[in-house]
Formats: C-alpha cells, structure tokens, sequence
C-alpha cells in the first residue's frame, strides 16, 4: 500500500514537472505547426507539420471532402488513383519540410548517431 502512495505520488510530480518546462522555454523553442491540403477529386491529404525543439512530428490524414468530419470516411473504389495522387504530392513536401527543418541525410545520420 505504502509502496503505491509513492508511486502515484512521484508520478504526480513528474507530471506537473513536465507541465512547467513549456513556460521556462523561450518562445523561439516552443513548438510551431503548420498544416498543408492536397486535393485530388474527392479526396484530401491533410500534412501536418509540427516542429519542436526535441523532436519534429510529421502526420497526414486522408479524408473524404464531401463527408463532414465526424461522418465515416469512406471512397468509392474509383477513387483510388485520386488518393495516390494526393498522397504522392503530400509525399514531395513532406521530403522538402523534413529537408528544411532537419537538414540533408548526412546530417541526420550524424545526429543519430551522435
């Protein structure tokens, strides 16, 4: 019992730790998102782009742009080479944003590995 006081209460301020660090960082180091839509026909890629001062976050969405968002997403088969199409431009500026913010591929090896 004892033991899982402790725990909860270690975890409890590991949490509002984290909380804190957001407010000591400049407001340069904060992180910074941007989002960029590819349409083809009914469907949309959504890139979303979030930089941050550990770790840049990259994610798509492909939706259906005639449903609304808290529908059910679905295409019909015929639209599958729009969805490609969509996914290939997202997949070029994606390159070019991973490029940008985190430099050619030598530079990330060396930053992997060291």
């Amino acid at each position: 019992m004892q033991q899982s006081k402790n725990r909860q209460q270690g975890a409890q301020k590991v949490v509002v730790a984290a909380m804190g660090v957001g407010y000591l960082l400049p407001a340069e180091a904060k992180p910074t998102a941007w989002t960029d839509k590819f349409d083809h026909g009914s469907v949309r890629v959504v890139l979303y782009v979030e930089q941050c001062p550990i770790r840049n976050s990259y994610r798509i969405l492909v939706a259906n742009r005639g449903s609304r968002p808290e529908d059910r997403q679905w295409f019909s088969a015929d639209d599958i080479p729009n969805a490609i199409k969509s996914l290939q431009a997202a997949q070029k500026v994606h390159k070019k944003a991973k490029r940008y913010l985190e430099g050619g591929i030598l530079r990330r090896v060396i930053r992997t590995l060291f």
